[in-house]
């Protein structure tokens, strides 16, 4: 089954939406509206992170052979598995890889979704390939506003019952239904998006990647569900950078 790549259109909100339901707050689990078909071998380093237990699914970062970035509120319950190196959204015949600790940053705050940040160590390295590799990490969180790219397993719509799928966000294009998604300011170690792609439920912990290929961020969260006029929020990792890379050196010694 083949990845997409999101469309940055916001017109179909409207179509299953009438008006936005600016009171129900929803902090958590987003899915990317919209998306055009792309392959796994373009992001190798795309995880998929299902919790057992609710059924729920998450995006990730492959960053070393036994170490996958995903955000804190994806890792809540204690069976997970995890799944690299296929684009499929049926993963009844993937076999999944085996996890060997989680660990949520230590300051991850599950009502303000601050810190919204985890690591999955795994037992056994991954053997990298054409469709399984690690991307690097940004240092630095750049210049604003900057284009970026995110990956995940969004689906075209937000409805429940639609098919799970890759996506992908082209940062650019002249197309009259594309649009750039801007990462605009920084804020409480988070990136702000003002851009008209909304959110739904399912690819938190997805990559954020800057103009030069790294990562620069994952997916966390949205302040309402379907808003218009609030922010998508997205976890910055130049920040928590030095708590990354403690938790791997500790891995290895």
């Amino acid at each position: 089954m083949l990845l997409l790549l999101l469309s940055v259109s916001s017109c179909l909100v409207s179509t299953i939406i009438a008006e936005p339901f600016e009171e129900i707050p929803i902090k958590r689990y987003p899915r990317v509206i919209n998306g055009y078909i792309t392959n796994i071998g373009n992001f190798p380093y795309i995880a998929r992170i299902d919790e057992k237990s609710s059924g729920f699914a998450c995006g990730g970062s492959i960053i070393t052979k036994t170490a996958i970035l995903t955000a804190a509120h994806c890792v809540n319950g204690k069976e997970l598995k995890v799944y690299v190196g296929t684009d499929k959204s049926n993963l009844e015949t993937v076999a999944s890889v085996m996890v060997d600790k989680v660990i949520r940053y230590p300051n991850y705050d599950d009502k303000s979704m601050k810190h919204d940040l985890a690591l999955i160590l795994l037992k056994e390295k991954l053997t990298y390939d054409s469709n399984v590799n690690n991307i690097e990490m940004a240092t630095s969180n750049g210049l604003f506003p900057q284009n970026a790219t995110i990956v995940g397993w969004g689906c075209r719509a937000c409805i429940w019952f639609i098919p799970i799928w890759m996506c992908q966000i082209y940062p650019a294009s002249n197309h009259l239904r594309f649009g750039s998604l801007e990462l605009e300011a920084k804020e409480d170690h988070m990136f702000i998006s003002n851009s008209k792609i909304k959110s739904c439920p399912g690819d938190s912990g997805g990559p954020v990647v800057d103009e030069t290929g790294k990562l620069i961020g994952i997916i966390s969260h949205m302040d309402v569900y379907f808003s218009k006029n609030r922010p998508n929020y997205f976890v910055s990792i130049p920040d928590h950078l030095q708590w990354i890379n403690g938790v791997i050196s500790n891995q290895k010694n």
